[in-house]
């Protein structure tokens, strides 16, 4: 959301308002001004962004469920668990630009990266030693 112009600014100051103001305590609001940031096509700039948010991703953690849809195994923050249960939600990031959707979706996917990264640890550390089995 922009603070720069009038109207985008009232809609931010309303919704940082009721954010504030809501008593869900897992609820958290980073405000960044992507199209300030990224000036001069600067897009690596949004890697502040991303390190800044990267321990609530890492907290959410992901659920993974084989084709047969007989075991689901959840990794959050480092831990490796069962959970025999696929719906089980953890949390999400919502992400929102007044302006341009453009600007969403490259956020979005730059989390989306973040999951990717801890979808390949854990089939890493779960699959990869069966591959290297010395008898």
């Amino acid at each position: 959301m922009a603070k720069g112009k009038k109207e985008e600014q009232m809609i931010t100051e309303a919704f940082e308002t009721h954010i504030k103001s809501n008593v869900l305590q897992d609820l958290g609001y980073e405000f960044f001004d992507f199209h300030n940031a990224v000036k001069n096509q600067n897009y690596d700039k949004t890697n502040v962004l991303i390190a800044k948010l990267q321990p609530a991703l890492e907290s959410l953690g992901i659920t993974v469920q084989n084709q047969e849809d007989e075991a689901i195994e959840h990794l959050q923050k480092g831990k490796l668990g069962f959970l025999g249960d696929f719906n089980v939600e953890i949390g999400v990031i919502r992400t929102n630009c007044l302006d341009c959707l453009d600007r969403t979706n490259f956020t979005q996917s730059k989390m989306a990266m973040v999951a990717f990264d801890l979808a390949v640890t854990f089939i890493i550390r779960k699959y990869l030693p069966i591959f290297f089995l010395v008898e």
